[in-house]
């Protein structure tokens, strides 16, 4: 939940200075992100057979790009805040473990 925290606070706190629709268009994005991760981490959890996690991998793929489309169709939300969003939550699946590995002195 940190990560919709984070989107949310993103999001009230860009609304004064752009308007209702980037907030809508931040949290939109940060939903049709954190949705599909959430699932896939919590399925991989229990998940132990290596063909029903590679599975996992790809419906978590397909159900984002299903609530992206359904977020540009149905709120039409803009464009800077939406993408900006999303492009920044995937680098984050980056950028996380090797924040994490430099601060444990491990390598990956």
């Amino acid at each position: 939940m940190g990560v919709f925290g984070w989107e949310l606070s993103r999001g009230m706190w860009d609304a004064p200075w752009r308007g209702f629709e980037q907030t809508v268009s931040v949290l939109a994005a940060g939903m049709a992100s954190v949705i599909p991760a959430g699932l896939y981490a919590w399925r991989a959890s229990v998940e132990r057979s290596a063909t029903k996690f590679l599975l996992q991998g790809v419906v978590k793929f397909a159900l984002t790009i299903l609530l992206m489309a359904a977020c540009i169709i149905l709120l039409r939300p803009a464009a800077a805040g939406f993408f900006g969003t999303l492009i920044l939550l995937q680098v984050m699946y980056v950028a996380a473990p090797l924040a994490q590995a430099a601060r444990n002195g491990t390598e990956h």
